[in-house]
């Protein structure tokens, strides 16, 4: 005997009391017809969202709801209007459709409908970024330019591709259909928008939302609309990137971008400097937003070699070091990685071969000594002090030798390093991990390998930097001394992020990021 099984009303399931509206019955109808995948989802709280920027907030989309919505250009924004030319004695019923991060340009609208003539333009019937109520020429010519809340409004927050014969009919008292009306579809609907690559609107009610393909929703529209069009129609929108306009704000920077590069870490000196260090990142990325769900983490790959032991004893060791290196790169170029990094101290040496040959690839290679330096900088300002302590394996910390990957940044700023070799902390780590014993082993060689009066120490050992965060810092203050550590491997996290945000932008298209904006200055200041 089969179970029974609970049933749900569609009233339930949209958030809102039976019966359900004509209307509203209607736009359901129209999608399951079509017969792509779709699904339906109650706003948080069941809130009535009344516009895109309201949306942002309240729609949910994979656990959202309440947590940070959507980005803002995964929300369909639509203009309802008349598209007339005078001298050609033409007017075109339409509306149109763009992602809500964008603008519509009226003269772009006018050329996807015919509409060429130095006298032709557009009347809204409803335009939720005009805050005002239009009207055409059917209309009352008083209702033209009344000014009112848009929120109070019959069919704001409701208007969407499936409902718009109902919506012109309502508005102008004549029976319009569908299949003449002209839809007009943004090119940014083409643009990849990440995961889950969907669009969202409202389903004929403020308290529920659709959500499906941009693609699917593009051939659903070209079935009702026969005489649908796509074009280029809209322009970045000023209040999205926070610019200009009576909402203006940074929407840009409350999610991270759909897409960014794929980031390779390169690891197994030790491999929980590579596990450290992802995590950096990905805590970096939380840190910056509110929300981030998994699906815009970015995509990463970790390459452990057990051979980049070998670069505990480097001098001895290059040539074969070099080899391992070397193939770790090319492993991780080859699966598409556009940043790639080591979590690492020692086998930075490599660095101007290794830029060399991820250059000829279109790679960005980042050093945990690049990534340091902001920090170090700043530390060094606010102290007022030209000196620094580094603690690190023989190779790393000597100033004089040719292995050093800090060498030349830190001379080429007139920085004067104390060495603290820590080679056998490094060794034993490796082996004890950190137990209290060698807590107190760094502290001793702390203080007995660095003048008193050098307060700023940089831990350029990885397994240092593990001690430090979980022994170190977390010590009541009573006992700490007034040295200042700076962790190359948590400044390495924050700058991968830093670079996957800002290159993520910059190359994700659906953002709609001009090339004048400064998105890497603002977001210098977000990260580092």
């Amino acid at each position: 005997m089969m179970a029974n099984r609970k049933k749900h009303n569609m009233g339930e399931m949209l958030c809102i009391k039976e019966p359900l509206p004509h209307d509203v019955k209607i736009c359901i109808d129209r999608i399951r017809t079509s017969g792509v995948w779709w699904q339906k989802s109650c706003n948080y709280k069941n809130t009535e969202v009344k516009s895109c920027r309201h949306a942002v907030k309240f729609r949910d989309r994979l656990g959202s709801g309440g947590n940070g919505g959507i980005p803002l250009w995964a929300e369909l924004k639509s203009l309802v209007g008349l598209g007339i030319d005078p001298a050609e004695n033409r007017e075109v019923r339409f509306i149109a459709h763009t992602r809500a991060n964008t603008k519509f340009n009226d003269r772009r609208l006018l050329d996807a409908m015919g509409l060429y003539g130095g006298e032709a333009r557009i009347d809204r019937l409803y335009d939720e970024d005009s805050i005002e109520v239009g009207g055409s020429t059917r209309l009352d010519r008083s209702t033209n330019n009344a000014k009112s809340s848009l929120s109070n409004q019959k069919w704001f927050g409701r208007v969407n591709p499936f409902n718009v014969d109902i919506i012109f009919t309502d508005l102008t008292g004549e029976n319009v259909r569908i299949e003449e009306i002209v839809q007009i579809l943004d090119r940014s609907l083409e643009l990849d928008g990440g995961l889950p690559d969907t669009i969202m609107s409202n389903i004929g009610i403020r308290t529920t939302a659709f959500e499906m393909s941009p693609k699917d929703l593009m051939s659903i529209i070209r079935q009702l609309s026969p005489s649908s069009v796509v074009a280029p129609i809209s322009n970045p929108c000023p209040i999205w990137l926070g610019l200009a306009g009576e909402h203006r704000k940074d929407y840009w920077l409350h999610f991270p971008p759909p897409r960014g590069p794929k980031i390779g870490i390169l690891t197994g000196n030790s491999p929980e400097s590579g596990m450290t260090l992802w995590q950096d990142m990905l805590m970096a990325l939380r840190g910056a937003y509110s929300y981030v769900p998994d699906t815009l983490m970015p995509e990463v790959h970790i390459f452990s070699l057990p051979e980049m032991g070998l670069s505990m004893e480097l001098i001895n060791r290059e040539k074969d070091v070099h080899g391992v290196v070397k193939r770790g790169v090319e492993v991780l170029i080859s699966v598409g990685c556009s940043i790639i990094t080591f979590a690492c101290n020692t086998t930075i040496y490599y660095e101007p071969e290794i830029s060399k040959l991820c250059k000829a690839h279109g790679v960005r290679f980042v050093t945990i000594v690049e990534a340091c330096m902001p920090m170090l900088r700043l530390t060094l300002t606010q102290s007022g002090s030209r000196r620094i302590g580094l603690v690190g394996i023989g190779p790393v910390v000597d100033m004089n030798g040719p292995f050093s990957g800090y060498r030349r940044y830190l001379e080429a700023e007139g920085i004067q390093v104390n060495p603290c070799s820590a080679d056998r902390l490094a060794f034993a780590v490796k082996s004890k991990g950190t137990v209290d014993e060698l807590i107190t082993e760094f502290r001793r060689i702390v203080r007995e390998k660095l003048p008193k009066e050098e307060v700023v120490i940089i831990l350029a050992l990885t397994e240092a930097s593990i001690v430090y965060r979980e022994h170190i810092a977390k010590a009541p203050q009573k006992w700490k001394s007034n040295k200042i550590f700076i962790d190359p491997l948590a400044e390495l996290g924050k700058y991968l992020a830093f670079l996957y945000v800002h290159l993520g932008y910059r190359k994700s298209r659906v953002c709609q990021m001009p090339d004048e904006f400064d998105v890497e200055e603002i977001l210098h200041n977000k990260f580092l």
